[in-house]
């Protein structure tokens, strides 16, 4: 769970669109 939360603010961060619509790995492997 924590790995998913780390991988979205990070995508976001990276993001400047933010990464709310963009699923990461993180949340695949989540």
């Amino acid at each position: 769970m924590l790995t998913g939360v780390l991988g979205k603010r990070v995508m976001t961060l990276t993001e400047p669109g933010g990464g709310q619509p963009r699923k990461g790995p993180f949340e695949d492997q989540g």
